[in-house]
């Protein structure tokens, strides 16, 4: 799954701005796992997932 991916979806399902949200999302999950209270796991782990949401 790519983050274009969900775009596309969102589109199908009629989500006005699929892309502007996909991308908000992917930047509030970042923000998330950097918070000093997150897993320590969560950057390497959640971190790569994201990143390879943004790249594909």
């Amino acid at each position: 799954m790519s983050g274009a991916d969900l775009v596309i979806e969102g589109e199908r399902w009629g989500i006005p701005h699929a892309a502007s949200l996909v991308e908000e999302m992917l930047d509030s999950l970042t923000m998330a796992i950097t918070l000093p209270e997150a897993y320590p796991g969560l950057v390497d782990e959640i971190g790569g997932f994201i990143d390879r949401l943004r790249r594909e």
